[in-house]
């Protein structure tokens, strides 16, 4: 179990798959999220998939808008992007860039719509990143498609719990009056 006080979960999505996956994350996380916005259009298109496909193979990194929230306010960062020609979208390449000396610990989550290069683009990401993962996980296209989504979503967060920020109370006590006594042979043992 990992544990966390305050997390992020920043995405990319293009076709919406991801975002509809880190929406779902963060709600039942309970936690903030945020859109990796580009500066690049990749749009649904034709001309938009190839754009896609060759800044991903090139290893472009696009520029994008500045984040709203601040990465140093959160212990955790769980970071979904699509997977892009067997490589993280070229948008989370640029974010990793920009971020990746404030954030303290992570977390990745990929879709995908086939099953080549899954492996590469966790590589990858770890390389840019510079840490391990404290998880990773990958949704297919099928997952999305069939009524597992829900499933392939809380199978991921039930590796989380957000830790209470709450003191803990006190169980009901009963008052006691304290005496002096004689010290025995265990308290002074325990003392020491």
């Amino acid at each position: 179990m990992r544990y966390f006080k305050n997390a992020l979960v920043i995405y990319y999505s293009r076709s919406g798959n991801t975002r509809k996956a880190a929406q779902a994350i963060a709600e039942r996380l309970g936690c903030d999220i945020e859109q990796i916005k580009s500066k690049v259009t990749y749009g649904m298109r034709f001309f938009g998939f190839q754009r896609a496909l060759a800044h991903a193979l090139l290893k472009r990194k696009p520029r994008m808008e500045p984040l709203q929230k601040n990465l140093k306010d959160y212990d955790l960062i769980i970071v979904a992007s699509p997977v892009w020609a067997g490589t993280m979208a070229a948008p989370v390449r640029t974010f990793f860039s920009k971020y990746k000396k404030s954030i303290k610990r992570v977390a990745f989550f990929l879709t995908q719509g086939g099953t080549y290069g899954r492996e590469d683009a966790l590589y990858q990401m770890r390389q840019e990143v510079g840490m391990t993962p404290e998880s990773i996980f990958v949704m297919s296209q099928k997952d999305f498609e069939k009524s597992s989504f829900e499933k392939e979503i809380t199978l991921f967060c039930s590796d989380f719990r957000k830790e209470s920020r709450e003191p803990q109370k006190k169980p009901n006590s009963i008052p006691i009056e304290v005496t002096q006594t004689k010290s025995s042979s265990v308290d002074r043992e325990l003392r020491h």
